[in-house]
């Protein structure tokens, strides 16, 4: 885990956006994200989603008045982040992924917490899908197999 500076940031090397006292705390409160589970989320990308709507906001107007197919832009720019390997367009198919979100077109849309159970899974590198842990030990642990060898 990285350690905490004193400004409450969490990054390793000199971090020029800690100008406030206490931000990375914050950040953390607002997202509701703990110490342990900070390396999980990216701060720098959420900051370059919400950038990037509102200069959309400037742009193009309100995320509401958007009438478009928000998951088809959503999979154009993820085929354009596998073309050019440019992150921006992560970001921007997270953006649209969010506006399918707030403003869905589904007829369904609904949200209903799910258990990894009724999760497709994870891709793998051969293509295969998984929902197995990332590592063996964490496998066992997650799968109940895990079991302790006292007396050995």
């Amino acid at each position: 885990m990285p350690s905490q500076r004193e400004c409450g940031c969490l990054r390793g090397e000199s971090c020029s956006e800690c100008a406030q006292p206490n931000r990375g705390q914050r950040v953390r409160e607002a997202l509701n994200v703990t110490v342990r589970h900070s390396t999980e989320v990216s701060v720098e990308f959420l900051r370059g989603m919400a950038a990037r709507m509102c200069m959309s906001f400037e742009k193009y107007g309100a995320v509401r008045d958007f009438k478009g197919d928000k998951i088809a832009s959503a999979l154009k720019r993820i085929e354009k982040y596998r073309e050019t390997g440019n992150t921006e367009y992560l970001m921007d198919a997270a953006n649209f992924c969010m506006m399918e979100y707030m403003y869905p077109r589904h007829t369904q849309a609904h949200f209903k917490a799910e258990d990894s159970v009724a999760s497709p899974g994870r891709a793998q590198a051969d293509g295969a899908f998984t929902q197995a842990a990332n590592t063996h030990e964490q496998e066992l642990t997650r799968s109940g197999f895990r079991y302790n060898r006292d007396g050995d």
